[in-house]
């Protein structure tokens, strides 16, 4: 389930109004869809049932709410970190990162706030209840390179936290980081593209070394 939260403002004095809620009420049709899955029961098992409902409902807007007062803050990791261990993973999404990424703010730590919470799902992705999809994992790897922080990509890479596929690696392949690219291809299951790219870095390295 994605939640859209590119209205918000780093500006807005008050984090949760009415718009806000009313821009949630995708969670309560989250939950009325999960109710809808559950088998009949005896009125009193309904009773109950439905008191859970709500009360897992108030506990997602709760931690909706701490997020966003957060970023009203400017606490971003702290932001991140609520953001990626969020119930049922709801904020893990591309909606939420494109929020990190539009933050122009600096960071105390020396990495963007988009950088920041790239690291942050790469760092809970097996805890989580999925690990980043495609979009997700390519805007992660992009974050990484564009910093120059290409280390992270390859520690994400090696310990399985990001979604590996071709639009990846030829990522890295524009940085020259052959290596990484060809781990990534592998990752992917691209036993061609692999071979491909071998068969060009020989070339290329063949061609450097006769003008030498």
């Amino acid at each position: 389930m994605d939640i859209d939260l590119s209205y918000v403002k780093a500006n807005e004095n008050v984090p949760m109004t009415s718009r806000d809620r009313q821009s949630f009420s995708q969670l309560i049709n989250f939950m009325n869809e999960e109710s809808n899955k559950v088998g009949e029961q005896d009125n009193d098992d309904d009773v109950e049932g439905e008191t859970l409902y709500y009360k897992e409902a108030g506990m997602l807007l709760d931690h909706i709410d701490i997020f966003m007062n957060l970023i009203v803050k400017g606490n971003y990791k702290e932001a991140s970190y609520v953001a990626a261990c969020s119930p049922k993973g709801v904020l893990r999404n591309m909606e939420t990162l494109l929020k990190f990424k539009a933050l122009k703010q600096s960071f105390n730590e020396g990495i963007s706030p988009w950088l920041c919470h790239c690291k942050v799902l790469a760092e809970t992705a097996r805890e989580a209840p999925f690990i980043p999809n495609k979009l997700i994992s390519l805007e992660c790897a992009k974050a990484a390179c564009s910093k120059n922080h290409i280390k992270f990509l390859y520690k994400w890479i090696a310990e399985e936290r990001l979604t590996c596929f071709d639009e990846m690696a030829q990522l890295a392949e524009r940085l020259n980081a052959v290596d990484l690219a060809e781990f990534i291809y592998r990752k992917a299951n691209g036993h061609y593209e692999v071979a491909s790219y071998l068969l060009q870095a020989d070339r290329l390295i063949g061609s450097i070394s006769h003008k030498i």
